[in-house]
């Protein structure tokens, strides 16, 4: 008979409490911008540590989808780690990066889906555990826990690992949004150095006297089309008002003008452009503008993307069993997720702003502020348990945890978590206040 591992008399909810806590750790550093190879390792600590298996494995689907490789791992001996294994359906990671969820194996000699591994074998595993990691059309790979016992995994542990799975998920999308954006950047700067760029210039009472070819070609108008009083004719109909003003006021200034618009171009339709221009003087007489235009459509479809990665990242928080949190450099609440919401029964613009004791305990709320601002002022990690206000007014000890956020070098807020340890609690006596 399959036999899972036992945990002490009580010792279960703590389990628990501890996979929720590794899983807002893990989703803490992804908020804080912690790069995917650090999200890796520790994805494989965290689980490794929290499901008590023998090895875990981090796998990466390769560009032609046909192999997996090792991205990180716990446990493997050498050469493992950066080898490649079969993506097919006829083992573990490939079937599981094809699922809905997670899939658990009790033991491998009973399996009928698919046997074990070569590798498997090697390592004498019994039993085992697979979640996928992105979602289904854009698939990044696989998280596994191994272990050399039967049974070893319960269904607990699999809504655990796929919730890890997630956050690398989100994580890895990002990433891969970030790299586009890079990509399109650079590509875009080799284009810069090698093709002419959209130049204009005008007169000192701002008409257009001069457009070169590649102008020309761009928008698909003649010279004779585009000299005079055309400045900003050529603009998309919703961003044309906003550009003329902006115009106007740095050309009444002298001043440089910078601003972003989407410009008609040959093929139908418009693209965005970032217009640059100059004041350019003669003899010490303002005589107009001398000014470029620049491509950038390919870099705002980029940051659109990214934007809605930013977005998916934000959906999985809040589908996270855990209460979390964001602030600005200041301290003020920037975001709190739906499972805080749900837990205080309060709105999001309630919550956001200056850090306050709302729904506190009155007996914890100096304790709890008075710790905050001493950990914000030294911008050092901060973790404080405490009694706070749910639904139906009762209160229930929470252990709260944030961590600073570094944007480079310039420290941009905190991000933290708070996960419901009321029963843990209970059983163990009197807390431990702010630290």
């Amino acid at each position: 008979m399959v036999r899972r591992r036992s945990h002490p008399d009580g010792d279960e909810v703590a389990v628990r409490g501890r996979q929720q806590a590794a899983v807002a750790e893990l989703g803490q550093r992804a908020l804080a911008g912690a790069s995917l190879d650090e999200l890796i390792e520790a994805a494989a600590e965290h689980a490794a540590r929290e499901l008590d298996g023998d090895y875990v494995s981090v796998l990466e689907l390769t560009g032609d989808r046909r192999g997996m490789l090792v991205r990180g791992g716990y446990g493997f001996p050498e050469g493992v780690l950066g080898g490649v294994l079969p993506a097919g359906r006829d083992d573990l990671p490939g079937y599981a990066l094809h699922s809905e969820g997670p899939v658990l194996i009790d033991d491998f000699a009973t399996e009928k889906r698919f046997g074990p591994s070569p590798l498997q074998r090697d390592l004498d595993v019994v039993s085992a555990l697979a979640a996928p990691i992105g979602a289904r059309g854009r698939q990044f790979g696989v998280i596994a826990a191994h272990s050399q016992a039967p049974g070893h995994f319960d269904p607990e542990d699999a809504n655990f690992l796929q919730s890890v799975a997630n956050v690398l998920g989100a994580a890895a999308e990002r990433a891969r949004h970030e790299e586009m954006v890079s990509d399109s950047e650079a590509r875009f700067r080799e284009l810069a150095d090698t093709t002419p760029a959209l130049m204009w210039m005008t007169d000192a009472e701002g008409h257009v006297t001069f457009v070169n070819a590649a102008w020309q070609r761009f928008t698909g108008r003649s010279l004779s089309e585009e000299l005079g009083n055309t400045f900003a004719m050529r603009a998309h109909d919703e961003d044309r008002a906003q550009l003329l003003e902006a115009w106007r006021a740095e050309f009444a200034r002298r001043s440089e003008f910078r601003f972003e618009y989407r410009l008609v171009h040959h093929r139908g339709g418009h693209r965005w452009v970032l217009e640059v221009g100059s004041p350019r003087f003669a003899e010490g007489e303002f005589a107009g503008y001398v000014g470029t235009a620049t491509d950038i459509d390919e870099r705002k479809r980029m940051e659109a993307a990214l934007s809605e990665s930013e977005g998916k990242l934000r959906d999985l928080t809040d589908a996270a069993p855990v209460m979390m949190w964001t602030t600005d450099e200041r301290g003020l609440v920037t975001f709190v997720n739906a499972g805080w919401l749900r837990y205080t029964g309060t709105t999001l613009e309630e919550e956001l702003g200056l850090m306050k004791p709302y729904g506190v305990h009155p007996d914890d709320s100096h304790t709890v502020m008075a710790s905050w601002n001493e950990h914000l002022a030294q911008r050092e990690p901060w973790e404080c348990e405490y009694r706070l206000r749910g639904r139906g007014e009762k209160y229930r000890w929470i252990l709260d945890r944030g961590v600073p956020r570094y944007a480079g070098d310039r420290f941009v807020g905190y991000a933290g978590a708070a996960i419901d340890i009321h029963e843990l609690r209970t059983m163990e006596g009197p807390p431990a206040r702010g630290t």
